[in-house]
């Protein structure tokens, strides 16, 4: 008893000193140590509510994203049976200053960490047996003043905590109050100069929106809009906002989803897909967590409003705000070229003294830079100085300049790139980690998932939809929707990701993988290679050039681009049973890709419907006879009506696509126009509208001319 009392005071006395310092603490602790109890006890004893996560839950991932933006003194992570970088990342951010991150591991974990803490500093205790990711977010944690650990009714914590010095908070609030005027600027001045907000967790953003959107309403009406994947991400936003206009409004009869004032003010929260579908009027539109929103959205939003203003998370669980600021500020520039960019530095939530953050960004490469290109590339380097290489797991793991190499490519390629990445980089055994190599730089990677080789047995439950196996899309995907059991058997290369330095993009550099991955495919006796991602133009335009051949496209979308899913192969060899299933996905494909257009992929990227059309179909129409050409020139020379040829055309377009492919002699508006036309059958204003025409008889001009061309083709 005397034991526990020792242990809860030395606690108490801790986290008092936390409290002072405005700093966050993490405690290290055995989940069968009565301790985790007691300190349970100890937080409902202050009236603090605490969280509790167990990381071994399913449908975990919507819990914390429904606790995103919220504000939270106390979280406990059980992490004995697995421990979720995403859950620790998300819930370390939600962590105010004063308060305390207590993760739970198993024994063997926590002799790992209890042995760690000698020997932190050197670097050089790593252990095969625990969580790689785990492993580094001790390893860099344990360094620190803030971290303590529980063993056996003793608390271990560092003696230089009282010497950190309480920091004044003048530098945050200048920064936030500078923040609230930009964002006012977006209401009140010039339009169409949209306003990007980056920071890091706890700088104070959504508080910053929620006070600009209180002001501004205190000074004349307005009707504001906003929006964010969730309302629970708003939680902050709200908070803010309302005590701000707690003289004003009362929530108790307002809905907070659209709050009304007496000056006819309105703030209203709608989901992006309602605000598309519905286009409501707005003077001022905000977007917060816009990382997670896909990029198709915010740039239609960005296109259709004038006064925006758009927040995310630079380093998050939801996305890394780097890749969305690289992938969507060209197209928000392009719509809107006095966009401004602004960052939140200085933390608000917590102290500038506060080690958590720093190092737990370290263990899980949350802020990792890329490193820039040092020499330039020739077409000697490609054949005397690329080299590929292929680095496994325990390399990566000790490798840490490779690790942040890799790492930082992939998530400047692919905005919501997340902590779990990073454990399946290091723990998932059939995904390989591909890179190029120049003058001792990663300049590229692809992660490729070795899929297939399935027993008789999986493949037919898989086919009767009564079993689904994790990792192995692509044997699944051709046996449950195209009913090929017999695909199962086969091997495959699955490219998940492909990331090229963005310094050598438009160099080759990703076809050049693509090369060599194909060659060690070869190696290893892989049947087909194959790919899924999200069908935008750029990347469809990718896999086309590489030769890989379109097979399915999902009826669901990506959720970071809003495109549709879309399945590529390219068979390693010319054995019967695999050109077989080859040819009948092929043939399925384009059979059913025609049909689609008019219905599940009536939204397609027309540049992606062209790139499709002209390079995997294979039409078989009937000739045109001298009639029906003579009735097509008729109309050329406006002698006949659109409505009289249009189902001409389209077999003159079919019975043409060799020649479009010639891309000296067809432009590509003039091949999405047509494709628009005759595929998607859009009318004269749509299509005006689309190709910047003056009206319906510009537009059948327009018509006429291609008919032409397409005639003397």
């Amino acid at each position: 008893m005397a034991s526990t009392s020792l242990l809860i005071s030395d606690f108490s006395q801790w986290q008092s000193k936390i409290c002072t310092l405005n700093v966050r603490g993490l405690v290290v602790a055995s989940k069968s140590d009565e301790f985790c109890q007691l300190a349970k006890d100890q937080m409902s004893a202050q009236g603090v509510t605490y969280l509790t996560f167990d990381c071994k839950q399913e449908n975990l991932s919507t819990k914390t994203d429904d606790i995103l933006g919220s504000e939270n003194k106390a979280i406990f992570i059980d992490a004995s049976r697995v421990f979720d970088a995403n859950i620790f990342a998300a819930m370390t951010g939600t962590l105010v200053g004063g308060g305390v991150l207590f993760l739970l591991l198993n024994k063997n974990d926590f002799c790992y960490a209890f042995n760690l803490l000698d020997s932190a500093k050197k670097n050089d205790n790593k252990n095969d047996q625990i969580d790689p990711v785990l492993e580094r977010v001790l390893r860099f944690n344990l360094q620190n003043n803030s971290t303590a650990l529980v063993n056996n009714h003793l608390f271990y914590s560092s003696n230089s905590l009282g010497l950190i010095e309480p920091q004044e908070n003048f530098p945050q609030l200048t920064q936030q109050s500078q923040l609230i005027e930009k964002i006012k600027r977006v209401a009140t001045g010039h339009s169409n100069r949209p306003l990007v907000i980056t920071a890091n967790r706890g700088r104070g953003k959504s508080a910053a929106l929620g006070i600009a959107i209180a002001q501004l309403v205190s000074q004349r009406p307005y009707q504001i809009i906003v929006s964010a994947p969730k309302l629970k991400n708003l939680s902050s936003l709200y908070k803010h906002l309302l005590e701000e206009l707690s003289d004003l409004v009362d929530i108790k009869t307002n809905n907070v989803k659209r709050l009304l004032f007496p000056n006819n003010t309105k703030i209203e929260f709608l989901p992006l897909d309602k605000i598309i579908q519905t286009c409501p009027f707005a003077n001022l539109i905000i977007i917060d967590e816009a990382a997670a929103v896909p990029v198709k959205q915010l740039i239609w939003i960005s296109k259709n409003y004038n006064r925006i203003v758009f927040s995310t998370t630079s380093d998050g669980y939801e996305g890394n705000g780097k890749g969305f600021e690289i992938r969507f500020k060209k197209s928000l520039l392009a719509s809107k070229p006095s966009t401004i960019f602004t960052q939140l530095d200085h933390p608000i939530r917590w102290s500038k003294h506060d080690e958590l953050e720093k190092s737990s960004y370290k263990a899980l490469l949350l802020n990792n830079d890329l490193t820039p290109i040092k020499h330039e590339l020739t077409s000697h380097s490609f054949t005397n100085e690329i080299s590929f290489e292929l680095i496994t797991k325990k390399d990566l793991a000790n490798n840490e300049s490779d690790l942040k190499a890799v790492f930082s490519l992939l998530t400047n390629a692919h905005y919501q790139t997340r902590p779990a990445d990073l454990q399946s980089l290091l723990i998932q055994q059939k995904l390989h980690t591909a890179v190029l190599r120049w003058k001792g730089q990663v300049i590229a990677v692809a992660l490729i998932n070795q899929e297939g080789q399935l027993t008789s047995l999986q493949c037919q439950q898989i086919a009767d939809g009564e079993q689904r196996l994790k990792g192995e899309l692509l044997p699944q995907s051709l046996m449950l929707h195209f009913g090929l059991t017999q695909a199962g058997s086969l091997s495959y290369f699955r490219v998940m990701r492909i990331a090229v330095h963005p310094e050598m993009h438009n160099k080759g550099i990703g076809s050049f993988l693509m090369e060599r991955i194909e060659q060690y495919a070869l190696t290893k006796q892989i049947d087909i290679v194959g790919a899924s991602f999200a069908a935008t133009s750029d990347v469809v335009s990718f896999w086309n050039k590489n030769n890989f051949s379109f097979i399915r496209f999902g009826r669901g979308k990506d959720s970071s681009s809003g495109a549709h899913s879309l399945e590529v192969i390219k068979p390693m060899h010319n054995k019967n049973q695999v050109l077989m299933i080859y040819e009948i996905l092929i043939e399925r494909f384009n059979e059913s890709f025609i049909f689609k257009l008019h219905s599940e992929l009536k939204d397609l990227e027309l540049t992606v419907v062209s790139c499709i059309l002209l390079n995997q179909m294979i039409f078989s129409v009937r000739k045109l006879n001298s009639n029906e050409l003579e009735e097509l020139a008729r109309f050329s020379s406006a002698k006949r009506g659109f409505s009289m040829v249009d189902h001409l055309l389209l077999r003159l377009f079919k019975s043409r696509i060799t020649q479009l492919r010639n891309i000296d002699v067809w432009s590509n508006t003039e091949i999405n126009f047509l494709v628009d036309c005759l595929f998607r059958q859009s009318d004269f204003k749509t299509l005006a509208k689309s190709y910047k025409l003056t009206g319906k008889q510009q537009c059948l001009n327009y018509v006429r001319n291609l008919t032409g061309k397409l005639l003397t083709a």
